[in-house]
């Protein structure tokens, strides 16, 4: 018979601790795990044209003139922005947090902006918040702040990198357990904070205010950019999760490229040549409605071609006449040959200046890395080119013959070279940066309207100003049957 003794009693006393304490741990971890498991609360996809809530109640509340074209919702002036029923998303109550955004990264944001917001206002300071940011004082990030309300940024935790503003897809993602803040950039890590002010918790946020594109803090501005989707999950995603979602953007940017690229020019306007220079007869005169344009300097015209190898040599062109910001929408054809080793500077400009810089306009140019880029900009007049809607393309300074075109119809920019389609661009500014906007001021060709620019040194050879869009096909054949006969 098995007789307990005082040595198997102390035995029995550690393997139940040791169990006890095993399963206590057991439990514990799986409540843990349990408690981690995402759960998507409430999206935002924007696909039906409106702002609903595809997965709870909580739909959202436009404001200002935001719009939402092609399943992106998208602000370009001040006050634009998206409000949310805080009370019913409570996310107060979570037991972890996770906010996932895509958007595009708008140009031309203010100092102070925030992407997301929930939270609560006191005076002018934000409160008890959890945010994301692209711009905020030369930075993107996360922060949460509780309970601080005289200096609340003083004692947030909070995540920072370099700001976000370069009209591009990108994925943002904050996770928070109350024990550690990350942010995500793109699917990758940018960085991770455990959160030593034990204020900074999920209870202890109001469930006052919930927006996108608008700050608790009432003198900031409000985001301008575009958000493709915005998702609300209980719970955290881990770094695969995020990795995986972060893949959709490759989706997100083929999809709008398709359609800036194919089905949107069906809808614009027949191309009508408008003005048209070939310095065929050894002047600037316009072939097609007189807009006759004037050499300006020591430029000359020889072989069918305006020549320029100096600087101070343009080509004056009659900006009253051309009237380019009555135009539906515009396509710029220019045939040009650019010597090697130059400074890069303009091609065509259609616009105004200001206190030195130009303001309002459309250009093609050649920077001063050799590669050539068209864009836009309007209503800017401090650092216009910092809200440029803009393509860039390949190098044309190489002492060869080239042939550029600029395309745009308020949505979409376009840039072709040699035939070739460099990229199109989203049009973030419709409301800003938009051909009603131009100048019919000032219209050249190799002169810039900023003023400390030099004049381009090269030569054209043709250049054509349509009303309308040219299709690809269409450039390309034109590129094709230039460049050949150049060739030969």
């Amino acid at each position: 018979m098995f007789h307990v003794n005082k040595n198997h009693y102390f035995l029995w006393i550690i393997a139940s601790t040791l169990i006890t304490f095993g399963v206590v741990s057991y439990l514990s971890m799986a409540s843990q795990i349990k408690w981690k498991e995402p759960v998507l609360k409430h999206s935002y996809t924007f696909e039906d044209g409106t702002a609903k809530d595809v997965v709870g109640e909580a739909h959202g509340t436009i404001k200002g003139n935001s719009e939402i074209t092609h399943g992106l919702f998208i602000t370009d002036e001040e006050g634009d922005y998206l409000e949310f029923p805080a009370d019913k998303i409570k996310i107060n109550e979570y037991s972890a947090i996770t906010l996932e955004a895509y958007v595009i990264a708008g140009k031309g944001n203010g100092a102070f902006t925030m992407l997301s917001y929930f939270g609560n206002t006191r005076g002018e300071y934000g409160a008890d918040y959890i945010c994301q940011t692209l711009v905020n004082n030369l930075t993107s990030g996360t922060s949460i702040s509780c309970k601080n309300y005289e200096l609340p940024w003083e004692t947030a935790s909070d995540i920072t990198e370099k700001l976000l503003s370069d009209d591009q897809f990108h994925h943002i993602v904050t996770t928070f357990d109350n024990h550690e803040l990350k942010f995500y950039l793109d699917g990758k890590l940018v960085s991770e904070l455990p959160s030593e002010n034990k204020d900074n918790i999920i209870k202890n946020l109001s469930n006052k205010f919930a927006y996108l594109c608008k700050s608790g803090y009432l003198q900031d501005q409000t985001w301008l950019g575009a958000i493709e989707t915005f998702n609300i999950y209980e719970g955290i995603l881990n770094d695969k999760m995020i990795a995986n979602s972060a893949k959709k953007l490759d989706t997100y940017k083929k999809n709008l490229e398709d359609y800036l690229t194919n089905n949107h020019e069906a809808q614009t306007t027949k191309p009508v040549l408008k003005h048209s220079y070939t310095f065929e007869d050894g002047t600037a005169n316009d072939l097609i409605n007189n807009a006759n344009g004037m050499l300006v300097g020591n430029g000359m015209i020889g072989d069918g071609l305006f020549i320029a190898d100096e600087e101070g040599e343009y080509v004056v062109l009659p900006a009253n006449k051309i009237n380019i910001n009555e135009y539906s929408s515009v396509t710029l054809e220019a045939f040009v040959l650019i010597p090697k080793g130059r400074w890069g500077q303009t091609i065509s400009y259609f616009g105004s200046n200001r206190a030195s810089r130009g303001i309002n306009y459309i250009n093609q140019c050649v920077d001063n890395n050799n590669l050539s880029y068209t864009g836009i900009s309007c209503i800017t007049t401090v650092r216009p080119w910092e809200t440029r809607t803009e393509l860039i393309g390949i190098s044309i300074q190489d002492d060869k013959y080239h042939h550029v075109v600029t395309t745009f119809d308020n949505e979409i920019l376009k840039y072709y070279v040699d035939g070739k389609l460099m990229g199109t661009q989203f049009n973030l500014r419709q409301k800003s940066n938009n051909i009603s906007n131009l100048s019919n001021d000032q219209a050249y060709l190799f002169k810039s309207g900023n003023r400390w620019e030099e004049t381009l040194k090269g030569a054209i050879d043709t250049f054509n100003i349509y009303e309308g869009v040219l299709d690809a096909e269409t450039i390309a054949k034109s590129a094709e049957e230039y460049l050949k006969e150049k060739e030969l």
